[in-house]
């Protein structure tokens, strides 16, 4: 969400809040959301969005990161839904257990079997990159930026890429787009 805010030159202030702490469950936030997840934006309006995919979808409408062409459209989504359900599951859920939680040496058949998932979704990642500088068409759509955090913090959670030189091209593809500006981890 904040790669697509600075790549459409959209303003925005950032809350770092302490998930592990609680503090998404604090009454607070949960009057924002009752779901007490983020990401969330709140635009001017007052409106919130959540679900990552879902806020990407709506900041990209009528920018070239959402393609009209229904078919490519589709394309888009279903490299989203990927991400939702094999890459943030496996390449997310290892970097929060190595880096924050420290269940990589409490867990570690679990945590081995994480990183295992990890893999073969960076090998579809790679496979699909063999063929295309972009995932879902020629240019770089919000199924890109969708993929692109965790896969960039895939040290984090001990993962090596370099047996995957077409994600290593295009992280830094996506790195040298104008307006590009690092993640914080």
């Amino acid at each position: 969400m904040r790669l697509l805010l600075n790549f459409l030159k959209q303003p925005f202030d950032y809350q770092n809040l302490d998930t592990l702490g609680g503090e998404t469950q604090e009454d607070w936030f949960l009057k924002i959301t009752p779901m007490g997840k983020i990401p969330c934006l709140v635009l001017d309006t007052g409106e919130t969005l959540i679900e990552s995919n879902a806020i990407l979808w709506r900041l990209a409408q009528g920018t070239k990161w959402w393609p009209h062409e229904l078919s490519i459209q589709t394309k888009v989504l279903s490299w989203l839904f990927w991400e939702q359900y094999s890459h943030e599951p496996a390449l997310a859920v290892a970097r929060s257990w190595k880096l924050y939680r420290g269940w990589d040496r409490q867990r570690t058949q679990e945590f081995k079997k994480l990183i295992n998932k990890s893999y073969e979704a960076l090998k579809i990642l790679e496979m699909q990159l063999t063929y295309s500088d972009w995932l879902a068409t020629d240019q770089p759509t919000i199924a890109d930026i969708g993929l692109y955090p965790y896969t960039a913090l895939a040290n984090e959670a001990g993962l090596d890429l370099d047996a995957y030189p077409y994600v290593q091209a295009w992280l830094k593809r996506v790195e040298q787009l104008p307006n590009y500006k690092i993640l914080e981890s």
